[in-house]
Formats: C-alpha cells, sequence, structure tokens
C-alpha cells in the first residue's frame, strides 16, 4: 500500500499491525424489544411520537385547554448542526443541561431529515447489544438513545459498539442525548486498569471523540426570541415571553422550575413524606446510579430526610401512600418530580438532579442510600459509584462512605485488576484531609483477601505498607509470605527490596532456592529490575550464578545477551548449555538460529523438541520448514497444532498458507473460527493476515480482509482502510474511516485525519490534530506504531508552521523529527537556514 499523501508535504499514516483491545459481550438470552408502531412492527421515524421517545410533555395551564401536549416547535440555532450531522452518520450526541430541550431538538431533527428511515429505540439494554450483531446489519436506519448516560453505566455503551451500528456506508446514525452533568462525572470515572480515566475503548472521553456533538443553548438567542415571537399564537409560548423570566424556554415549558419550586415547597412542610421521597430518588442518581428505585426501598430510606420528630410521626403506610401520589403528580400537566418507570419502581426528574448537583449548599447523601444503591448497581456501574464515593468521603469528611463502596469490589474474580483500580482510585488521591489515609484505606481493602490466602494481596498489602506505610517491617514479613507461598513476583520484589539495603546473603539464599524450586521466574524478574535500574553487571552476575546452579532459563537470557552483544561464540556455548537441560525458549531460539544458518536439520531436532514439551513456538518452527520445503498439508497441520496451543502468529501463518493455495473455503472457515473464538486480537488478527495480503500485492483481496477486521474494530484495519480511500480520492470516506479509527485510539488515524484536513485548507484542525498527537504521553517504551505516528506528527507541525513563516518554531519541531529519525527534516532544517 502507498503510505505517502501525494500532492503534499504533510506525512501521511504508515500501516503496521498492532494491538487492538476488544470489548466481550455477554450472550443475549431474551429476546430483543424495541418500541413498535400500532402494527407491532419496528417503526418509521414518522410513526413514533414525541413522547414515546421520552421527550417531556408540555405544562398545561386552564387557559391551553385542547391545546396539544407539546407546544409548537420553535426552531432552534442548532437545528442545522443536527441536520448535518444526520448527513455525516455515526453517533450524534445532543448535549445539555436537563430542560434544554435536547431531546425536543433531537426529535424534530431526526423528524424533518429521516422520517422515512427505520427508528430502533431499545427497550432495554440487551435489545440495544443485539443490534450490533452481526455487525453492520442496520441499513438507513436510526438508533434513539435518550440518556446516553444510562446505557454506558451499565457497560455497553462504547467505541466498538458503536462501529458495530454504524459502520461506514451504512447510513445509520446514533441519535443520542446527553446531560451535561453526567458528562462531567462519567469522564472521571475510572475505566483502565489504573484506576485513572482510561484512553480506551471503555473510556467515556473516547467515546466522545467519536461523536459529532450538538449543545443547544439553554437560554434563548436572540434569533430564538424572534422565532418564538412569530409563533406567540401558541398559547403556551405567548406566556413564557411574556412571564418566563429568567428560564430557557424549554426549562419553562417543561415545567423544571415550576417542579422544583414543588419540590422545595415540600421540603418546607407542605408535604414532608412527598419530598422526602423525591429527595431518596434524587440522591441516589447523585451517587452515580441509574436504576430506578422499588417503592419499598423509597419507604425505607425517607425517613433520613425528615427530622426524628416528624420522621416518628410520618412513618405510616398511609402516609407514604399519600406522599407517593403527591411526588408522582404531574406538575401543570408536565413532568412530576419523582417519575413512574413501571413495576413499581422510580426515578427522579433529572431537572432536581440538575439543580442538586449545582447546588453548593446540598448536603451529603445518607450512607443508607449508598448503602442501597450499590447493593442493586451492576458489575458494570460500580466502579463509577465506587469512585464518587469515594471522592465523598473526601469531600464531606465521611471516611465510612469510601469503606461502603470498596467494601463491593469482589476481588476474588480477577484480583489483579480490581487491587490496580483500587489502588489508582486511592493511592492516586494522596493524602487529602485528617480522616483520609490513602495507604489505610487501600490496605484495609487487601486484608480480606489476605485472610483468604490470596498471595497477590499478600504482596501487595506487603509493597504499601513497606513503600507508603511507613511499616517496612511488617510489610517485608507480608512479602515473604506470598514468596514463600509460591508468589514469583511477591519474591523478585523481594529480592530486590534486600539488594535494595545491602543484605546480600539473604538474596543470595532467596534466589538460590528459587533455582531449587524450578522457579526461574524469579531470576528472570529479579534480574529484569535491576536492568531496569542500570545495574547491569550486578544483573550478568546474578544470572551467571543461577545459571551455574542449573537454571535454564538463565542460560537462555545469558545467550540472548551474548547474541544481543555480537559475541556468537558465548551465545552459542549458552544455548547449548540450555538446550540440555531443555528449556523451551531456547530449543525454540537455538533452533532459529540454525535455520538461518543453514543447519535445517538440527533446527528440526531442536523445534521437536520443542514442540514435545507444548513449546507453540517450536510448532510452528516446523510448520514454516514444512512449508519451505512445499508439504503443505504438514505445514498447516503444524500451525493449526501451534494455534491451538495458543500461537497469533501460527493462526496467521496458517490463512496466510490457505491464501496462497487459493483456499477459499478454508480461509472461510479460519475465520470463522477466529469469530468465534472471541478473543480480544481477532480483530488484529484479521488485520495482520490484510497486511500479508496487500505486501502480496494483491490490493483488491487485501481490502477485503481489511473490511472483515473492521468489522471487529480493528483500529489499524480502519486506518488502512481511510487510507485507500484517501488514495482512490474518496475524501469523505476517508474522513469516515479515519474518525472511527481515531475514536477507537488509533495514533496512526489521528495524524492521517490530520493530513485530511491540511490538504483541505483546514490549518487550525490540522494542527489540532498533530498538537495532541505529539502532546501524547505513554506509559514506558512507545510501541512502533506510535512512535511513527508521533514522528510523522512533529514534522507535519513543522511543515505547518513553516507555510505560516514561523520559522524558529518550525524548526524546533523539525529539529525534533530529525531526532526521531525522520528523513525529510534535516533537509527542512536546511531549507530555513538558507533561507529557501
Amino acid at each position: 500500500m502507498n503510505n505517502e499523501i501525494r500532492d503534499s508535504d504533510i506525512n501521511g499514516p504508515v500501516i503496521q499491525g498492532r494491538d487492538i483491545t476488544i470489548v466481550q459481550h455477554s450472550a443475549i438470552e431474551t429476546p430483543p424489544r424495541y418500541l413498535l408502531n400500532g402494527k407491532g412492527e419496528i417503526p418509521l421515524v414518522r410513526e413514533i411520537g414525541l413522547r414515546e421517545l421520552g421527550v417531556h410533555p408540555a405544562a398545561q395551564w386552564e387557559a391551553d385547554a385542547g391545546s396539544d401536549a407539546f407546544p409548537t416547535y420553535v426552531p432552534r440555532d442548532c437545528d442545522g448542526e443536527i441536520e448535518r450531522a444526520f448527513a455525516h452518520g455515526g453517533l450524534v450526541v445532543v448535549e445539555g443541561r436537563s430542560a434544554a430541550g435536547k431531546s425536543r431538538a433531537a426529535a424534530e431533527a431526526m423528524r424533518r431529515v429521516a422520517a422515512r428511515r427505520t427508528l430502533y429505540v431499545p427497550q432495554d439494554t440487551a435489545s440495544l447489544m443485539a443490534l450490533g450483531e452481526p455487525p453492520g446489519r442496520l441499513r438507513d436506519a436510526v438508533v434513539w438513545l435518550d440518556d446516553l448516560e444510562r446505557y454506558w453505566r451499565q457497560g455497553l455503551v462504547d467505541t466498538h459498539l458503536m462501529n458495530r451500528l454504524s459502520p461506514q456506508g451504512s447510513g445509520v446514525v446514533v441519535l443520542a442525548t446527553l446531560r451535561s452533568e453526567e458528562r462531567r462525572r462519567m469522564e472521571a470515572v475510572p475505566m483502565g486498569g489504573s484506576g485513572s480515566p482510561s484512553d480506551g475503548p471503555r473510556s467515556f472521553s473516547v467515546l466522545l471523540q467519536m461523536a459529532t456533538i450538538v449543545r443547544p443553548a439553554f437560554r434563548p438567542s436572540a434569533g430564538e426570541r424572534e422565532r418564538a415571537e412569530e409563533r406567540r399564537d401558541d398559547p403556551r409560548i405567548a406566556r413564557w415571553l411574556d412571564g418566563g423570566g429568567d428560564a430557557g424556554m424549554a426549562e419553562y415549558l417543561a415545567a423544571g422550575p415550576a417542579a422544583l419550586d414543588r419540590w422545595l415547597t415540600g421540603r418546607d412542610g407542605a408535604q414532608l413524606v412527598g419530598a422526602a421521597l423525591v429527595s431518596v430518588a434524587v440522591d441516589a442518581r447523585r451517587t452515580g446510579y441509574f436504576g430506578a428505585l422499588p417503592r419499598e426501598v423509597l419507604a425505607e430510606l425517607f425517613p433520613h430526610y425528615l427530622d426524628v420528630r416528624d420522621a416518628r410521626r410520618l412513618g405510616s403506610a398511609t402516609d407514604v401512600e399519600e406522599g407517593l401520589a403527591w411526588a408522582t403528580e404531574p406538575v401543570s400537566g408536565a413532568s412530576s418530580c419523582l417519575l413512574p418507570l413501571g413495576d413499581g419502581r422510580y426515578g427522579a426528574f433529572d431537572y432536581l438532579v440538575d439543580h442538586r448537583e449545582r447546588d453548593e449548599a446540598a448536603g451529603p447523601v445518607p450512607e443508607a442510600v449508598w448503602e442501597a444503591v450499590l447493593s442493586r448497581a451492576t458489575g458494570e456501574e460500580l466502579p463509577g459509584i465506587i469512585n464518587e464515593s469515594i471522592h465523598e468521603s473526601i469531600r464531606h469528611d465521611r471516611p465510612r462512605v469510601a469503606d461502603l463502596g470498596l467494601a463491593h469490589l469482589d476481588g476474588n474474580r480477577d484480583f489483579d485488576a480490581v487491587a490496580r483500580l483500587v489502588s489508582g482510585m486511592i493511592l492516586g488521591l494522596g493524602r487529602t484531609g485528617e480522616g483520609w489515609d490513602p495507604t489505610e484505606r487501600f490496605a484495609r481493602w487487601l486484608r480480606p483477601y489476605v485472610e483468604a490466602g490470596n498471595t497477590s494481596a499478600m504482596a501487595a498489602l506487603g509493597a504499601v505498607l513497606h513503600l507508603e506505610g511507613g511499616r517496612p517491617e511488617e510489610g517485608e514479613a507480608w512479602m515473604r509470605r506470598a514468596a514463600d507461598a509460591g508468589n514469583d513476583g511477591a519474591a523478585a520484589d523481594l529480592a530486590l527490596l534486600l539488594h535494595g539495603e545491602g543484605r546480600t546473603a539473604e538474596v543470595d539464599a532467596l534466589l538460590e532456592r528459587a533455582v531449587a524450586d524450578g522457579r526461574g521466574s524469579v531470576i528472570l524478574r529479579f534480574t529484569g529490575h535491576l536492568e531496569e535500574n542500570d545495574e547491569h553487571a550486578e544483573s550478568g552476575r546474578r544470572l551467571r550464578a543461577a545459571a551455574d546452579a542449573g537454571c535454564g532459563l538463565a542460560m537462555t537470557l545469558l545467550a540472548e545477551q551474548a547474541r544481543d552483544r555480537g559475541d556468537e561464540a558465548e551465545a552459542d556455548a549458552w544455548y547449548e548449555r540450555a538446550v540440555a537441560v531443555n528449556e523451551p525458549n531456547a530449543l525454540v531460539n537455538h533452533g532459529i538460529r540454525c535455520v538461518r544458518r543453514g543447519d535445517r536439520e538440527r533446527a528440526e531436532h531442536l523445534f521437536l523438541a520443542a514442540a514435545e514439551l507444548g513449546e507453540e513456538n517450536g510448532m510452528s518452527g516446523l510448520g514454516n520448514l514444512r512449508r519451505e520445503d512445499g508439504r503443505d498439508e504438514e505445514a498447516e497441520e503444524w500451525f493449526r497444532r501451534a494455534w491451538e496451543a495458543g500461537s497469533t502468529e501460527a493462526a496467521l501463518a496458517l490463512a496466510f498458507s490457505r491464501y496462497e493455495r487459493g483456499d477459499s473455503a478454508g480461509l472461510a472457515e479460519w475465520l470463522e473460527r477466529v469469530r468465534e473464538e472471541k478473543r480480544e486480537d481477532a480483530g488484529q488478527r484479521i488485520f495482520d493476515l490484510a497486511t500479508m495480503i496487500d505486501r502480496a500485492d494483491d490490493p483488491a483481496g487485501a481490502e477485503r480482509w481489511y473490511r472483515r477486521a473492521a468489522e471487529l474494530d480493528s483500529a489499524p484495519a480502519m486506518t488502512a482502510l481511510g487510507d485507500l480511500c484517501k488514495l482512490r480520492g474518496e475524501t469523505e470516506r476517508a474522513r469516515e474511516w479515519l474518525r472511527k479509527a481515531v475514536g477507537l485510539g488509533d495514533p496512526m488515524a489521528r495524524n492521517g485525519l490530520g493530513v485530511l484536513h491540511a490538504e483541505a485548507r483546514e490549518p487550525d484542525e490540522a494542527e489540532r490534530l498533530f498538537e495532541e498527537l505529539w502532546a501524547t504521553q505513554t506509559l514506558g517504551e512507545e510501541d512502533a506504531r506510535t512512535a511513527a505516528a508521533r514522528t510523522n506528527a512533529v514534522f507535519n507541525l513543522g511543515v505547518l508552521y513553516e507555510r505560516w513563516n514561523r520559522h524558529e518554531k518550525a524548526k524546533r519541531y523539525f529539529r525534533e523529527a530529525e531526532a526521531r529519525g525522520h528523513p525529510q527534516a534535516p533537509e527542512r532544517i536546511r531549507g530555513l537556514r538558507a533561507g529557501r
């Protein structure tokens, strides 16, 4: 594939294979349910009314008798933006405060430009998931998601699902509304393993990067007021124009201020029980919980919002019945303060939730409410709610609230992942107050797992006590217990701790015991720590001691170090020693060396020995030898066995072998198996195959496989498709593919999209994309794909600034590009110096 951008100095994408994460969803066990029309069928957009879409009905006064539930629509300034977003397709989010008119504006735009399209309004989360299986099954449709936050909180809406629902060219629009207050909350939810907001597909920020976001103004513009005047014949619009005060039109017509006044009046004595029931539902939402609360839970919790004396005299069933009737009574014919949601369950009017969250005088959420929502939250909702509980604990100095939240994180299923999440939540906050000791909080969470014998928990407890808790002796004791129980990571960490304190004899004893027990991983990890600390001589000494004691893995590491130094004789000597003790890695690596030297007989012997030990790379080595000999069936059998043993490289080799033989049936079988395995790297495997086909000078065949990889959310495949479209002059389609890939976090796509903007004479947007990519921080060493993308981005910034005659800044960027090895940067610098 041609990866250079034509007619431009800007450097475009370079197609390379890298990792991509696929979020797996559970199987759907109940039939999907959607909003239906009067015939019991999936409707067209024009067949569904505003009320069914969740639009708040307008307030009604006596003078409005006979009026429709919804007043005449007053065109909004944002209408054109929504219509243009429809033309583009994909995820469209209309964001704003409660009662800002989000749903009405979105619905009206949908009815104007997509009246004849099929409309899917999923009635539950399983039904939403079903729309994405198989990927791309929808065509020329609209998926309506009122309150996007509800779906995301349940772990179902992410960039992968969006790409399944609306792949490029499908004509599908996912139209969603989003409350601004909830966006702020969700962007703070830790979804990555570190416990901090991640940049992966489950990050809400990343999800919104792939969306077109439209924000209706909360307060009307002069133009909107003029258009409202033209519709004064609707008495409700006239009433707002004449006496709505500071309230926005949508806010006033939805009776938001009236509902708030009713709630506050009830709290002041007009209906204490009813107002308290509303307060329970409002505070449940403040915790980050979106589920509806059963009537019995409301009845159990409302006394926490009353004075003790009032709680004693107002606790009867009759009081609750009357309070519930008051709370669910529509205000001026519009929304009620407490919304009945079916099956005896209720939720708060989101206008009241927004008010409460903006009210600096609002008190903390009672512990009983935290307990209730935590016990009912789903696994996907829990991290966000627990994160809120920790922040609540700090804001209001209520340490017990954090304990309530953390008690619901179950580390028994995947302790390491959950522990990283918890440590990120807690330790990342530091010491923020008298009642908040993050080390003690984390240690308290770990102890039940420690007591249950979890060695990873012991190691984590030891590390936090030793390094951050000021209790080194206790910390060391827990690390030693974990090491003695067989935790290799703990043993290596303990060895490093002892080494740092100069306790050499204890390090010797620990490592000798590890070698005697066949725990070569301890040596590998410990010497790796030493290498990271630039203690190369000590690392080598420790490896040689372990090798002399019979550790095959240490011998292999010494062989690889000698090979890297170019000392082939020493490498061979160590490999032979490791091979003599049947060390699997040495058998494979030395076999590869023998192949390169032409000693195929020796290589086959080594690969076979490795395969007999179950080493997948030995099986792949045999497959490669058989393929080179033209024995394709035997080769494919070894590749198949290696694949079953877990080798993704063998899976790819098997597929390419079938491609070369023109075995379309075999390729179809391979593809089906890859999809059925539902592994995280499925899309990446197919992308790698497409890349190999591309290199075999079959661009049409490669494109077909890139598309299959894109169906499984391979961001590099989407970037490759964008590049192919661009080379054919299909700029808009190229942009669509690249935007999707950017949404999945592909750095090459961000650079490529910047190139398109630069070539379209949109330098500000190009600069933004290049700057974002160049400013990207990575943990540890950059992978090759990110490194190449960032190198191109910084070079492209130099090109932009050179065009703008800002030569000093251009030179600075070109120097950065030169330092990163960009081949064109030196010439650019010379040209600027020469004044060209």
